[in-house]
């Protein structure tokens, strides 16, 4: 039992004297000395739960866990609230190092270590003999670790990279989606995408950043540890986007402009109705004019009578007002669907060109038919 041991480190750690504790426990200074060095080997009930009141600790981590041999960023943690007895999580006790100010050393895991880690995870004599190192933008009271990733399953993290994680005591506060450092004791170290599936499934599911691996999911019973990804060191700038990206984005951009074409495509249809109106009206012209070339044979039989002329005048003004659609034919023009709709109308015009030529001949006809009446 490591009652004794456990109330005297955590007085001490708030800065406190036996007068200050005894005092607001309740009881005499020399009871709580006989507790601090296990004069009194059964404590009372009632004195296990003032304790563990006071110091926000369970009574089964007062009892049985030793805490003097708890890292530093665990003790900060049961400090701060965190009590694996309380919550309901397992304690995971970790090795580890610390520099000669006190201050725990960030491990470096290589990849050649990799295989020992899986055993010596928990092995103070193997976490002694990683190479360590400091970052003075972490925080002191969290337990940090680096491990060399290989492989290209997290691109763009290539090859090689060092992967700074942080330990995760209670894996409850997994986070879906996050990347975490898994060592497991079958596929070792692992750096993937994870989703906490323990509560319904009992396992994690893990995924690669790369879509050309498969996702797999791992038994809590197999894992060993987890690590929280902080940041990652490397040598080598990551990796441009691969083809399949790009092409996968060219297609989403493709399938984005064709509904927008698609949802302009309908306001244009209907705006392009009214030149094909027009065209048919341009088509009754057209009629029109064939109906008015019988006039022009009536004139070079009526050299005679002037009053056949007079009527022959008629299709000038058809003329003139046949001359609108060849302006529709220009708004029909427009739009590249309605091209070829419109060639048909612009034959209508030709046709009407050439009957205006005619119109041309008549007047010179009328000319030539008054000079005569004068000479007659």
């Amino acid at each position: 039992m490591y009652f004794a041991s456990n109330i005297k480190l955590l007085r001490k750690r708030r800065n406190r004297t036996q007068d200050v504790v005894s005092g607001e426990l309740g009881f005499s200074r020399s009871t709580l000395n006989s507790y601090e060095n296990g004069i009194v080997v059964n404590p009372t009930i009632e004195s296990l739960i003032g304790f563990s009141k006071y110091f926000r600790v369970s009574i089964d981590t007062l009892i049985k866990i030793d805490l003097t041999h708890l890292s530093e960023s665990q003790l900060s943690e049961i400090e701060r609230g965190y009590d694996v007895y309380l919550t309901g999580g397992k304690l995971r006790v970790l090795a580890t190092t610390i520099d000669s100010l006190n201050r725990e050393n960030i491990e470096v895991v290589p990849l050649r270590a990799k295989a020992g880690y899986t055993a010596g995870y928990n092995d103070p004599e193997f976490i002694g003999k990683l190479p360590t190192f400091q970052l003075p933008f972490l925080s002191h009271e969290k337990k940090f670790r680096a491990f060399q990733i290989d492989g290209d399953s997290m691109l763009p993290i290539p090859h090689g990279s060092w992967i700074i994680a942080e330990f995760v005591q209670d894996w409850r506060d997994v986070k879906d989606g996050s990347a975490y450092i898994v060592v497991t004791k079958e596929e070792g170290i692992v750096f993937k995408i994870v989703y906490n599936q323990t509560r319904k499934f009992k396992n994690f599911l893990l995924r690669s950043l790369n879509k050309s691996y498969e996702p797999f999911e791992v038994p809590v019973n197999e894992v060993i540890e987890i690590w929280k990804f902080i940041n990652f060191i490397s040598s080598e700038l990551p990796e441009p986007e691969s083809t399949q990206d790009q092409l996968s984005k060219m297609v989403m951009q493709l399938q984005s402009d064709i509904s927008v074409i698609k949802a302009s495509a309908g306001g244009t249809l209907r705006q392009a109705q009214g030149p094909e109106t027009k065209l048919r009206q341009a088509q009754g012209h057209e009629n029109t004019l064939r109906q008015a070339q019988g006039p022009e044979n009536n004139l070079r039989q009526a050299q005679g009578p002037e009053n056949n002329l007079r009527q022959a005048q008629g299709p000038e003004n058809n003329l003139r007002q046949a001359q609108g659609p060849e302006n529709n034919l220009r708004q029909a023009q427009g739009p590249e669907n309605n091209l070829r709709q419109a060639q048909g109308l612009k034959i209508t015009f030709d046709r009407l060109r050439g009957l205006k030529i005619t119109f041309g001949r008549l007047r010179g006809l009328k000319t030539t038919f008054d000079r005569l009446r004068v000479q007659s």
